[in-house]
């Protein structure tokens, strides 16, 4: 007589096999998940970053560009001047070199929303952005002015010119910190 093994018995084995399965697959789709925002945050960081350095790098060149001006009144100066601010404030396609973005009309804020910007980040970039066009207006008159010292008008060579410029650098300082 052949003994017969109670099939009950393998049922629950058979279950709790597919369980842990089932919980094994659910762990490596979470693990994947997990990872991938990861990559992405580290992604969001990375990029954000660039941006901040972009807005550090433009100001500096515009500077650079409007006191050379200022000195020289070389049109060479000039054209890069106004070449930087027309893809920085987004009238024309960003430049190939640079790495967020190129070839679109953008402006940084843009880029900064499209990125994902938390509002806290979006609100320091809305300032900096105003501290930006602070310092633009002052450029822009130092080029028409032609520095007037009889009224004392210095321009890019200004006081208040370094304190927006120092101002930018904390503002972008503070979105930086924000971001890390």
């Amino acid at each position: 007589m052949e003994a017969k093994r109670p099939k009950a018995s393998l049922k629950p084995l058979h279950i709790a096999g597919y369980l842990l399965l089932v919980i094994s697959i659910l762990l490596g789709f979470s693990s994947m998940y997990l990872s991938k925002l990861v990559i992405n945050a580290k992604n969001h960081e990375i990029y954000t970053l660039l941006l901040a350095d972009e807005y550090r790098s433009c100001v500096d060149k515009l500077t650079e560009h409007s006191r050379s001006y200022e000195i020289t009144k070389s049109k060479k100066d000039l054209e890069k001047y106004n070449e930087l601010l027309a893809w920085w404030t987004g009238i024309k396609p960003r430049p190939s070199t640079v790495p967020l973005s190129p070839g679109l009309s953008v402006t940084p804020l843009e880029i900064a929303q499209e990125l994902g910007c938390h509002e806290k980040e979006l609100g320091l970039l809305r300032y900096a952005n105003e501290l930006s066009q602070q310092i633009i207006w002052i450029q822009r008159k130092t080029f028409t002015e032609e520095g007037d010292k009889s009224t004392g008008y210095a321009g890019v060579f200004s006081s208040d010119y370094e304190q927006k410029r120092s101002e930018l650098s904390m503002t972008i300082a503070q979105f930086v910190h924000l971001v890390e």
